[in-house]
């Protein structure tokens, strides 16, 4: 009983242990920065390490193009390359904080698709 007992004890600290690594890595996470590109760099998204978007730059000549199908096709493009520099920022991020052995199945934790 008394061994069970330590046993929780040890897994209570561990969890807050966890608790406080977990708000450290998303604070960490909140200050990446990483910008996707698309057409040459004609359209470019701005995401936190979180996948938050900050920011979205449209050339101008690009605008003045008319071609809205193509703008479309740019800015989702520029999404995706925003998003896989998210998750490989992230999963260095991870190991860092984790020592270099990330937990599996964190990044799908904390919304990161993992």
């Amino acid at each position: 009983m008394f061994k069970e007992l330590g046993q929780i004890t040890s897994m209570m600290k561990n969890l807050q242990g966890l608790s406080g690594r977990m708000q450290e890595m998303k604070e960490r996470l909140a200050a990446v920065r990483c910008t996707g590109t698309a057409g040459d760099g004609s359209v470019q998204i701005e995401m936190d390490g979180t996948s938050r978007t900050l920011n979205c730059v449209i050339a101008q000549e690009l605008l003045d193009s008319g071609d809205r199908v193509r703008l479309q096709t740019l800015i989702v493009d520029a999404v995706q390359d925003a998003q896989q520099k998210v998750r490989a920022a992230a999963a260095e991020e991870l190991k860092d904080i984790a020592g270099g052995d990330a937990m599996p199945g964190l990044m799908k934790m904390l919304g990161m698709g993992g």
